[in-house]
C-alpha cells in the first residue's frame, strides 16, 4: 500500500537509540514543561541517520527506526523537540498524542555509535 506508515522495529533494548522507556518519556514530559528541552527541525534522513538542525547546529542522531522518524516528520511537520539529557525527539513540539524516539547524539564531533537491536522478550519471563 503506497503511503503506508513504516511498521515499528520490534526490539526489546532500552539503549540510546532504540525503545523508548515510559520512565524516560515521563521525563521528558517534565522536562518540556519546564522549557529544559531544544527546538530542532527534522531535516531529512542521511545514511540511516537522521538530521535534525537546532539552533546553528547540524546533527546526526542514530536511531533504530529513521524510516518512522522520516515518516513522522511527514506526517505531523519537520518541528521537534530534543532532550540530549534524556535522548529523546519529539514531533511536534508539545502536546500530549505524539511520537517520541529514543536518539543516539553525536560524540565529539563524530557519529553515534549504532547497536544492535535485540529481541523483545515475552511478558513474565
Amino acid at each position: 500500500m503506497t503511503g503506508a506508515e513504516p511498521r515499528p522495529v520490534r526490539c526489546g533494548s532500552y539503549r540510546t537509540g532504540h525503545a523508548v522507556h515510559h520512565i524516560a518519556a515521563r521525563m521528558f514530559a517534565e522536562d518540556e514543561a519546564r522549557g529544559a528541552t531544544t527546538a530542532g527541525l527534522v531535516l531529512g534522513v542521511e545514511d540511516g541517520f537522521v538530521v535534525v538542525a537546532a539552533g546553528d547546529r547540524r546533527l546526526r542522531l542514530w536511531s533504530h527506526d529513521p524510516d518512522r522518524v522520516a515518516s513522522a516528520a511527514r506526517r505531523y511537520g519537520r518541528d521537534a523537540t530534543l532532550s540530549r539529557r534524556l535522548s529523546l525527539l519529539a514531533l511536534p513540539p508539545g502536546g500530549r498524542c505524539r511520537p517520541l524516539f529514543s536518539v543516539a547524539f553525536p560524540r565529539d564531533g563524530r557519529d553515534p555509535p549504532v547497536t544492535a537491536c535485540i529481541a523483545p522478550r515475552a511478558c513474565g519471563r
